[in-house]
């Protein structure tokens, strides 16, 4: 219940490039009894304080009668987003994710990533304590981010890296598709078929390499295409993975949600749905891709393919799922 205290939240970071699923995971992790989604905490300096982009309850988040809770608890008040951005691009930048894991091995943590950590654990144990959640999830799927969710004190972290075809996430990025959130219409970002790809191969190994700072057994990896097949049977497991037992499912069947209104920074505009939702895999890729756009991604991500279980070639049929 809000006000509740909770000494040591779990934290479930979900990393991966995006258009993989993230956001559906993350409402339906979020859906069960005792976890809380934050959505995508990387968002909320700039397009949350600075843009202000809506909650997932459909208000300004700033307006948002628990966000303020948490952030009065968590700082007296919204932190300056200026200097969170400026420490995101010097700190904990992409880029600098094998800087940042190798000096975490080493205890020698750069001061920009302890900063940041601490706003990270400042702000996972105020959600809680607002809240009373004992999981918290953020998918806000940047490896960097992982790393400091990982240092950050007085939480216990989870790891999960989201894998997709990069094939299946070179088309989804090409397509057109409404942003809701902003003040006047606008679309969400694209992404090139190079620019994709090149960060669906860094992204992914990015993901691995953070694990190293996450305790033992607290790292795991998820495929899309496997979510989609039984989302059910995935949800139980993710609970497993993060120790805690499935109490109030929302689903009603095996591929079957009942998903209620949520909390979420940013995100895929799917965040939005609510109500009864029905989970199908979306393979329309498989018969609408381009051949140029097919082979440039299956060429440029050829090295890590079968690293991830998936063939080089591509069966055009659908796949067929109950």
């Amino acid at each position: 219940m809000p006000g509740s205290t909770t000494d040591r939240p779990k934290v479930l970071y979900i990393a991966g490039w995006g258009r993989s699923g993230t956001t559906l995971l993350d409402n339906l992790v979020g859906s069960h009894h005792g976890v809380f989604t934050a959505g995508e905490v990387t968002c909320l300096w700039k397009l949350s304080f600075v843009d202000g982009r809506l909650c997932g309850c459909g208000v300004p988040l700033l307006n948002c009668d628990l966000w303020r809770a948490i952030l009065d608890r968590a700082f007296g008040g919204p932190p300056d987003p200026y200097h969170m951005l400026e420490l995101q691009r010097t700190a904990i930048s992409v880029w600098r994710t094998p800087t940042m894991v190798s000096g975490a091995r080493r205890g020698e943590i750069d001061a920009g990533v302890v900063e940041y950590a601490d706003v990270l654990s400042r702000l996972y144990r105020a959600i809680a304590a607002e809240t009373g959640a004992s999981v918290i999830v953020d998918a806000s799927k940047r490896p960097p981010d992982a790393v400091a969710t990982g240092l950050a004190e007085g939480v216990d972290p989870y790891l999960l890296h989201m894998i997709r075809d990069p094939r299946a996430c070179a088309f989804s990025w090409q397509r057109t598709m409404a942003q809701p959130d902003t003040s006047s219409p606008s679309l969400m970002h694209r992404h090139g078929r190079l620019m994709n790809i090149g960060h669906w191969v860094s992204w992914n190994l990015a993901s691995e390499m953070v694990s190293r700072v996450y305790p033992e057994g607290h790292y795991t990896q998820l495929r899309y295409e496997d979510f989609m097949t039984d989302p059910r049977a995935t949800m139980d497991r993710v609970m497993e993975f993060v120790g805690e037992p499935v109490v109030d499912s929302p689903f009603v069947d095996r591929t079957t949600a009942l998903l209620p209104a949520n909390h979420t920074v940013a995100g895929n505009p799917k965040r939005f749905r609510t109500g009864e939702v029905r989970i199908r895999l979306d393979d329309e890729w498989r018969h609408r891709q381009s051949a140029v756009d097919r082979r440039t991604a299956t060429a440029l991500a050829l090295p890590l393919l079968p690293r991830y279980g998936y063939s080089a070639g591509v069966d055009e049929r659908p796949l067929v799922t109950s």
